[in-house]
């Protein structure tokens, strides 16, 4: 799937979740898509963005063992096409799954979603758009002990400078974490996709939710 998602257009990976998500209530606006998982006891909310700088899929893809890459003539994609593959495999897990386009032009989805649903509340967004293996990006730092919970698991904190979180957070007042999914060279021709890592770090966020008790965070 996760090929596939690659050779997209935006339009195209929305069309793609919409059809994945016949079992879930779903809440559209023109630039983000919400799945609402009723059956779902974990009250967390996965964040990605289906949207890509240029949005143009790449002309060529190629795999080198668990290394996706392109021919160098085009921008691969990994963000976030690894964080939309990683939310579409765990939106059994969780009751909210968000995705969102326009990211990249300054989080024109998430800001859409924001004042589409002013009311809209869950213990915490996990957003699955970070580069790198292990790292964890807050924003906004409004609960040491979220920060605490997360990094019980082994991710380490790092800064960022952008993603939908960073209007999620200030908006709702709701702690939340950027995660590592495994792209590397974002918005450059020299972008890879560690395939590896990105299955690795769908299991540790899948092993977060399943250990999360459904407890509030306190707020600094």
């Amino acid at each position: 799937m996760i090929k596939d998602l690659i050779m997209m257009t935006p339009e195209q990976v929305r069309a793609f979740i919409l059809e994945q998500a016949c079992r879930f209530e779903v809440v559209e606006g023109a630039d983000f898509v919400l799945l609402i998982n009723n059956d779902a006891k974990k009250d967390l909310c996965l964040v990605s963005h289906y949207d890509t700088v240029g949005n143009t899929p790449p002309k060529v893809l190629k795999q080198e063992s668990n290394i996706l890459h392109t021919d160098g003539t085009s921008i691969l994609g990994g963000d976030d096409r690894a964080g939309v593959y990683a939310c579409l495999k765990l939106a059994d897990s969780v009751r909210y799954t968000l995705f969102c386009d326009k990211e990249e032009i300054g989080g024109l989805g998430a800001i859409e979603f924001c004042e589409s649903m002013p009311h809209f509340t869950t213990k915490a967004f996990i957003e699955l758009d970070r580069k790198g293996n292990n790292d964890s990006v807050y924003y906004d730092s409004i609960s040491l002990d979220f920060e605490e919970w997360v990094g019980s698991f082994g991710w380490k904190p790092n800064t960022g400078s952008f993603s939908d979180i960073s209007k999620l957070t200030p908006y709702f007042n709701i702690p939340s974490v950027n995660l590592s999914v495994g792209y590397y060279n974002a918005h450059s021709k020299r972008e890879i996709l560690d395939l590896d890592v990105l299955e690795t770090n769908i299991c540790r966020v899948k092993r977060m939710i399943d250990e999360y008790d459904n407890r509030p965070f306190a707020l600094d």
